[in-house]
């Protein structure tokens, strides 16, 4: 593959970076002024080179349950299709992001997302317990400190 410095210095619209927003959302009463609110905050954005927007449904109105929330969405996905954009939407409801407000777990505690944890003790002789929910080390690593401040990696 041959580097293409006028792409790269230029790059497609579709390759740009997409923009953290959480104020993009329309009201969930949802109505044209809605739709042409978000596609101005597109515009907008894409003037300046972004590809799109990342975003998340309002938490009031009974956030995945709201009816009104469900026509916030198709705003969002209207709005983006008009001005060529990319929509990525997620949770955050709640940490860590995907647990849609508990839905995702509480019908599948199986499908808790497992994750590395950086756990530190500082003597002669330390235990860590294994966290809630791990199951496994993957490495553990001994350094010369008495605190985190003093330890030289």
């Amino acid at each position: 593959m041959s580097f293409d410095e006028k792409r790269f210095l230029d790059p497609p619209l579709a390759l740009g970076a997409l923009k953290i927003l959480h104020d993009v959302v329309p009201s969930p009463t949802y109505g044209p002024a809605d739709r042409e609110a978000a596609r101005a905050v597109y515009r907008r954005y894409k003037e300046i080179g972004y590809a799109g927007v990342v975003t998340n449904l309002p938490f009031d109105n009974g956030y995945l349950d709201g009816p009104g929330n469900w026509k916030v969405l198709d705003s969002l996905l209207e709005a983006a299709d008009d001005e060529g954009m990319r929509l990525w939407l997620y949770d955050e409801k709640g940490y860590p992001s995907g647990a849609a407000g508990g839905k995702t777990l509480k019908e599948n505690p199986a499908w808790e997302a497992k994750g590395i944890v950086c756990l530190t003790g500082y003597g002669e002789r330390v235990d860590i317990p294994l966290p809630r929910g791990h199951w496994r080390f993957i490495a553990a690593y001994v350094y010369d400190g008495t605190s985190l401040d003093d330890i030289d990696y």
